[in-house]
């Protein structure tokens, strides 16, 4: 298909989302296209997804039913996380039970959260609101529940959280905004769209802060992640993450992503691919691959920035 050294590297992936995202995002073919649906098939037949899909416990959980969060990263809401990002085919009811079983198990923690205006954890419901958006959840009750909790502590105390030492959290506010931007801009309501842009100055404003070794009033201590490409998080976010948000937006002409992009521009290897970490690769389904399968994800993901940022230059 391509000659290109590096689009081939790539397609060469075992993984088959790395091949159809690459296809899409890189080589700009059709959903339509023999090899795009092709990978797109694979994707739910062989490798990671259906091997995911497997584990199922029981209807809609994994690992232990009473428990959607733990252990790190295997239980239900994490391997939610990775099915989406995978391209799972939505539809599939293993997924679609899993997506009710979240939103039936966290209603209580939205409500309580809601009643006494806790503005955190929203790391926890922006992950829950990106999958179930994804599985055609979003006119669920339970679900604009959860999005409205999540907007207002974005446009309220900036995603303030116990687990953060009572300070506004740049992770909860990531992970907020991807969730929230995964509701089709048609469906956004106006506070919706408010907290969005909020959620991205303040976002913004600070990682540059962290990446300039800056103070600022959202870590006690810096943590080592921001300066690696790492794939997959789970809560956590890095450089790379915040500038995946401004890709799905088109908002990669940002000023305050001038310094992000420069920093990742700058990691780029000789022969064009970017190393990737995973921090959590023990601790999380063996079928996402070993360290070439890491850099051929975060190579995709900044091959794809890169790309679009350079149509705002």
């Amino acid at each position: 298909m391509e000659e290109n050294p590096f689009i081939n590297w790539l397609l060469e992936s075992p993984t088959a989302t790395i091949r159809y995202k690459t296809m899409r995002d890189l080589l700009e073919l059709p959903s339509n296209h023999p090899e795009c649906q092709a990978a797109y098939e694979a994707i739910q037949s062989s490798g990671a997804v259906p091997a995911i899909l497997n584990q199922q416990v029981q209807s809609g959980c994994w690992k232990y039913p009473q428990h959607y969060y733990t252990p790190k990263y295997t239980s239900t809401h994490w391997s939610m996380i990775l099915l989406e990002e995978l391209l799972c085919e939505p539809e599939k009811p293993r997924f679609q039970s899993a997506a009710e079983f979240m939103l039936s198990n966290t209603q209580k923690i939205t409500e309580e959260y809601t009643q006494t205006q806790n503005s955190g954890f929203t790391c926890l419901f922006g992950n829950i609101i990106r999958y179930c958006v994804y599985a055609g959840k979003l006119e669920d009750t339970r679900l604009q529940s959860m999005i409205r909790l999540t907007s207002n502590s974005l446009l309220g105390e900036k995603c303030k959280c116990e687990y953060n030492w009572q300070m506004a959290c740049v992770w909860g506010a990531a992970r907020s905004i991807w969730g929230l931007i995964s509701i089709p801009k048609a469906d956004r309501s106006a506070t919706v769209e408010q907290a969005i842009q909020s959620g991205l100055e303040f976002m913004l404003e600070n990682v540059n802060l962290i990446m300039d070794n800056q103070p600022s009033q959202v870590e006690k201590k810096t943590h080592p992640i921001w300066y690696k490409l790492n794939f997959p998080l789970f809560y956590q976010v890095d450089v790379l993450f915040v500038l995946r948000l401004l890709y799905q937006e088109d908002l990669l002409d940002h000023p305050l992503a001038v310094n992000l992009i420069n920093w990742l521009e700058s990691k780029q290897k000789t022969n064009g691919r970017w190393q990737g970490s995973s921090p959590f690769r023990q601790r999380t389904y063996k079928e996402l691959g070993g360290p070439e399968e890491t850099s051929r994800w975060i190579t995709l993901q900044a091959a794809s920035i890169l790309k679009k940022a350079s149509l705002h230059a």
